[in-house]
């Protein structure tokens, strides 16, 4: 996995409160490279998702700045949920086209999209009637579908059994490499980091910032390797045990 030199995404939030004026996020700093996936690591309830919903736009209540490659476009912004969010009256299959225009509709595409997260075999099916996991990946495929400049992804493999979790992460990879996008993916699990990002990006505790950051150095095939993922976390620990805080 490559990086590109040219900045997508600046990301400077002066502080963050929340409704009862509880300081949040103070003096985050964070540059994006095009088709980069970055992963933000941290405690659980640091303010991941919060920051999440700043860059998207869901909340613009901060102070400090987003800065787009182009000062006169922001890009286009996909954000996949803990909760997959689908439609439970529509299938899978129109789940995952219902955001499209006719212009971005293509069946060929969304079939090799499909088939690419193994989901072909339940294209007409509902949500209902699949797993999480399942579901899950057809919220990924929604994300993808719609072609975005930068996605968000927080925690959307959370709580799945561990053997899921890896089909999932190996299924996310896939698609990326055949569609690039710039990634920011909040987790709290540093194996699963290591398994995505090219770079993690710790984050201290209330107020969030980063105390750290890392590239992956990880080959693809290293990736799928569980012994080759657990020895660089072993001597990536050595390096961020000064975190104050345990993965």
């Amino acid at each position: 996995m490559q990086v590109a030199d040219m900045s997508a995404v600046r990301i400077a939030i002066d502080e963050k409160r929340y409704a009862n004026g509880a300081v949040v996020i103070a003096n985050f700093q964070l540059t994006l490279a095009t088709h980069e996936f970055v992963c933000l690591v941290g405690p659980s309830g640091c303010g991941k998702t919060t920051l999440l919903n700043l860059i998207s736009g869901l909340d613009g209540d901060f102070t400090g700045t987003i800065q787009w490659p182009n000062p006169n476009n922001r890009l286009k912004v996909g954000y996949i949920f803990q909760n997959p969010r689908l439609l439970p009256w529509r299938t899978v299959r129109e789940n995952i086209t219902l955001p499209l225009t006719a212009g971005q509709y293509d069946a060929a595409t969304i079939d090799a999209m499909l088939a690419s997260m193994d989901l072909t075999d339940v294209q007409h099916a509902y949500p209902g009637h699949l797993s999480l996991g399942m579901n899950r990946r057809v919220s990924i495929l929604r994300a993808f579908a719609t072609d975005p400049e930068l996605l968000l992804m927080d925690e959307p493999f959370v709580s799945l059994d561990p053997a899921t979790a890896r089909q999932a992460r190996f299924l996310l990879l896939q698609l990326w490499r055949q569609r690039p996008h710039t990634v920011l993916f909040v987790t709290h699990d540093l194996r699963e980091a290591i398994v995505l990002a090219d770079r993690l990006i710790f984050l201290a505790a209330k107020p969030m910032s980063v105390i750290g950051c890392e590239k992956v150095t990880l080959n693809d095939q290293q990736r799928q390797d569980e012994q080759a993922v657990e020895a660089f976390r072993n001597d990536l620990m050595t390096r961020v045990s000064g975190f104050g805080y345990t993965f």
